[in-house]
């Protein structure tokens, strides 16, 4: 699996330390708009967002398909001595597992291109749906992908930790499906060790995200360009934030 592969090093390369406050800061400006108890980091990676919620209050779930990032997300909450309920499970399982509901669900990170069909979003859509209670927030982001396509723009992050490089690059297939990249090098003096990890993704618009969602229980609230709800520009923002409310 692509993301037992990279956990290893995901917080490394993502900056986890460098991004939780701001996480949280972001969080709670969202929070002030759109109030929750009970919130699921849905595809949660290892944990940011969870672990941003559990410092501000709320109680706490965080659910990834990939154990070794749940492995992460498990040590990186004993460090910041919170306590966030971790499960590694995909959705459907963590649906028939779960009686108690939530107030809101985050899918955040680029998580729902990895989903390769507009069917297989609405099924997410559906879970989701069972999973919120009624009235409930859901919040999906996702890169920009009408920008990118627009701009053929293949490389997305670069960034250096030590003797260690990470580039994060796509290959374009088609209008339906690119491939997404991660090179790890590590430089050994002036000779590199590079390992490359690839995995497919649907390149999904912001509207059609919109349209999936709204044809599966919900109700698009707004569109911006991050937590702290900055507005969203079709063809400059990096980043979309759709905020769904369930009918």
């Amino acid at each position: 699996m692509f993301y037992d592969s990279v956990a290893e090093f995901y917080d490394e390369m993502t900056g986890f330390s460098d991004e939780l406050l701001p996480a949280c800061k972001a969080l709670e400006t969202f929070l002030k708009r759109y109030p929750a108890e009970r919130l699921l980091d849905s595809a949660c990676g290892t944990g940011i967002y969870a672990i941003a919620a559990s410092k501000l209050g709320l109680s706490a779930t965080g659910a990834d398909l990939s154990a070794k990032m749940i492995e992460k997300a498990e040590a990186n909450s004993i460090r910041e001595n919170v306590t966030v309920d971790w499960v590694t499970s995909d959705l459907k399982d963590l649906q028939m597992s779960r009686i108690e509901k939530f107030d809101m669900i985050l899918c955040m990170g680029n998580s729902v291109p990895h989903f390769l069909t507009p069917g297989d979003i609405g099924n997410v859509f559906r879970v989701w749906k069972n999973l919120l209670n009624p009235g409930g927030v859901l919040v999906v982001e996702l890169l920009n992908y009408r920008k990118i396509l627009e701009r053929n723009k293949r490389v997305i992050y670069v960034n250096r930790k030590s003797n260690k490089e990470y580039i994060r690059f796509y290959d374009f297939i088609d209008s339906q499906s690119l491939r997404f990249n991660v090179l790890e090098i590590e430089w050994k003096g002036n000779e590199a060790d590079d390992h490359l990890f690839s995995m497919p993704l649907h390149p999904y618009l912001y509207d059609e995200i919109i349209g999936i969602g709204e044809a599966n229980g919900f109700r698009a609230d707004g569109v911006f360009e991050d937590l702290t709800m900055s507005p969203f520009e079709k063809h400059n923002s990096g980043i979309v934030l759709i905020v769904f409310i369930s009918k």
